[in-house]
């Protein structure tokens, strides 16, 4: 589900939208204070969005003024382009809100009659799909990677069982020493490590898992004996307590896992490079029809035109791993040729990075993979 900030933006643009076409100036003031009232004076669509539309209003949305404000901004910034020349956007046309039900195939956020815009404020993350997918485009490779990929597991296995070793006798140590840790949730759920007898005891307050003291346990059994959420708030929380950022043996064992994947995985991939085209341009959300990526980010607006795949060329270059401190990153560059009004644009070295991340917890289930684009994207930019 989309944060309210989010929402709020989105629909910011909107009024941004509606209110320009109609030559009315709005201010945020205006929003904050009658936010429902504009929403429906301009959003042709937003009654099938109550409960999205309560979420917003039983808040005190003063705090979002600034993403109201880049909304507002954005909003008439797109009319005032996209009319400059020729009145592409009329007054007549029915503005739709799509946000809450945008799904991966289709990026619109907004349409303005039949054109679709694509909405950011502050974020360049353009995806965050499983390893199996990322190696899957880049190689096609057969038999395909499965959804739920472990990267540590399949590439740096011994790496990774060494740094989740080492974590998990640091932790046995500390309960010897204590007997019971217990760990408090925002929402108040308790969550307990404990020695009970010859064996160490995670819990919640609804179950509970024995491992014996004498086991040597493998990372995979477990997190798969533990299950996701106690390992999050027991082992992971302890890590993040005691041993990230100050034990220096855990940041080595941490990065050289990284390091290994990072270069294992690589040398896969660039042996194996074998792009699937379209699915390389899904990465940048092109698609087969043309629309609008609009941003904003401290009253700076910029757009520009998403090409349709089949105006568009593109060249896969080797892939680089980079681990700075001990994050798994690795950066893949591309080569666009993009046909726009009878002429080539082309867009060199446009740098895809994914990062490797356990976005739950360090040692939590399996590591994600999140693309986030570091250079200007390859759209025509409308000045």
């Amino acid at each position: 589900m989309a944060s309210i900030k989010t929402n709020l933006n989105e629909l910011s643009v909107i009024i941004g939208i509606g209110s320009r076409l109609n030559n009315n100036l709005v201010q945020s003031i205006d929003c904050i204070f009658d936010f429902n009232r504009y929403t429906n004076l301009y959003c042709n669509n937003i009654t099938c969005y109550s409960t999205q539309i309560s979420r917003i209003t039983n808040q005190d949305i003063y705090e979002y003024q600034n993403s109201i404000t880049n909304g507002l901004i954005l909003g008439r910034y797109i009319v005032d382009k996209l009319n400059q020349k020729q009145q592409i956007l009329q007054t007549s046309d029915p503005i739709l809100w799509l946000g809450p039900q945008t799904q991966s195939q289709c990026p619109f956020d907004i349409k303005v009659g039949q054109i679709g815009f694509s909405i950011k404020e502050d974020s360049f993350i353009l995806k965050n799909p499983g390893f199996n997918n990322y190696i899957n485009d880049l190689t096609q490779i057969q038999p395909r990677f499965k959804k739920g990929l472990h990267i540590f597991r399949y590439f740096s296995h011994k790496e990774l069982e060494e740094w989740f070793r080492y974590c998990y006798v640091k932790l046995k140590l500390d309960i010897r020493r204590s007997q019971k840790i217990q760990f408090i949730r925002s929402n108040g759920q308790i969550y307990n490590v404990e020695k009970n007898g010859f064996s160490l005891e995670f819990k919640n307050q609804q179950r509970s898992a024995s491992i014996s003291f004498v086991e040597k346990v493998r990372e995979q059994s477990f997190n798969n004996r533990l299950g996701g959420d106690i390992v999050e708030h027991t082992f992971s929380k302890w890590i993040s307590n005691n041993l990230e950022g100050t034990d220096n043996r855990y940041e080595y064992l941490k990065r050289s896992c990284a390091i290994e994947s990072g270069n294992a995985v690589v040398e896969f991939i660039n042996k194996n490079l074998n792009p699937d085209v379209d699915k390389i341009l899904e990465w940048f959300q092109i698609y087969d029809y043309e629309y609008y990526y609009a941003k904003c980010y401290k009253q700076h607006p910029v757009l520009y035109k998403v090409p349709s795949k089949h105006n568009c060329q593109v060249i896969t270059k080797p892939a680089v791993p980079n681990v700075p401190v001990s994050q798994l990153n690795i950066y893949i560059d591309f080569d666009f040729y993009i046909q726009d009004n009878g002429s080539v644009k082309v867009f060199s070295d446009v740098r895809m990075r994914i990062e490797c991340r356990y976005s739950h917890g360090q040692l939590k289930g399996v590591p994600e993979a999140k693309f986030y684009l570091q250079s200007d994207p390859p759209f025509i930019l409308i000045t």
